[in-house]
């Protein structure tokens, strides 16, 4: 990680991909915290949005990969994102696995990462399309898991984020708490 080479950090901009909703949720609700902030979807990404001094990618976790979209948009962009600082955080229901899930963004652009994060996602049953219902159904008869709905959504811990990354655009932290 860079440590504390981020200098002068005015303006953030969120890129996220959503399928359901909840990683969208989670960058709204970042932007409103840091306020020097604008969200855009990875898919509508135009380069008038280079103008941000940091970076935040959001991307939901499905069967223990990001979204397709979010990595295509790093490809994509990959010269451009290596001269900015950025953040990573992923949505998903296993926060503990969240080294695993980043560890392709990481390796792409890992001299440019501050920091990363896991916050938990959410499944709602009804909201899934036919494939994922599927996937979801066969998922719990395999380990004998009730098919419910499932809700780590933590605003708490979303609102400490967006305090954190306040703190670090606002350059408050001393290098060991930038991680």
């Amino acid at each position: 990680m860079k440590g504390l080479q981020v200098v002068n950090l005015k303006s953030a901009l969120i890129i996220y991909e959503s399928r359901y909703g909840t990683t969208k949720d989670v960058a709204r609700n970042l932007s409103y915290i840091i306020k020097n902030a604008h969200i855009c979807k990875a898919s509508e990404f135009h380069n008038n949005n280079r103008d941000y001094d940091l970076v935040i990618i959001g991307a939901p976790v499905y069967y223990d990969n990001l979204d397709e979209r979010i990595y295509k948009f790093i490809e994509d962009n990959i010269l451009w994102l290596k001269t900015k600082d950025i953040m990573v955080f992923c949505t998903c229901m296993s926060l503990e696995n969240k080294h695993i899930y980043l560890k392709k963004i990481y390796n792409m652009l890992n001299k440019n990462i501050i920091n990363t994060k896991a916050l938990g996602g959410k499944i709602i049953i009804n909201n899934l399309d036919k494939l994922d219902y599927y996937r979801m159904k066969n998922f719990t008869r395999i380990n004998e898991m009730a098919l419910n709905d499932m809700d780590n959504y933590d605003l708490k811990k979303i609102v400490e984020y967006g305090q954190y990354i306040k703190k670090i655009m606002n350059n408050e932290l001393i290098e060991h708490e930038v991680r």
